[in-house]
């Protein structure tokens, strides 16, 4: 039976399970999110969503949850572009929003297990062949 549990640190986690989902990605790896962890006091600080099947992680994430309080405004940034800066759009946004990924780096928003990685493939293959 499949679990979500939601952490605030990644300790909880533990290193062992966390790093079999994060090949070779430096900027998700245990040791990184440690390390940013005990050394930043830029908010917001992570927090990790794991899914567990019978006790085995089988997917996880790293995630911010970012609000107007806090000083990074990122995913205003990111959404609205130059378009930010326009008076009729200066009271528009997106927070408080969850940023689901590494702060550092790109690409790996949720880590999966290698089964759940060769179950898509498989599904993909077969509504290829479907199609």
């Amino acid at each position: 039976m499949n679990q979500v549990k939601i952490h605030n640190n990644i300790s909880e986690v533990g290193k062992e399970l966390w790093d079999s989902l994060t090949e070779n990605n430096i900027f998700m790896c245990y040791a990184w999110l440690k390390t940013f962890e005990e050394t930043t006091n830029n908010p917001p600080l992570p927090y990790y969503i794991t899914i567990l099947d019978d006790e085995k992680i089988i997917a996880a994430s790293v995630c911010y949850f970012d609000n107007k309080k806090e000083k990074s405004q990122f995913i205003d940034n990111v959404l609205l572009g130059r378009f930010k800066d326009f008076k009729w759009i200066k009271n528009l946004t997106f927070l408080p929003a969850v940023m689901c990924g590494s702060k550092r780096g790109y690409g790996t928003h949720f880590l999966f297990s290698q089964e759940i990685k060769k179950m898509r493939l498989l599904n993909y293959r077969i509504n290829y062949w479907i199609l």
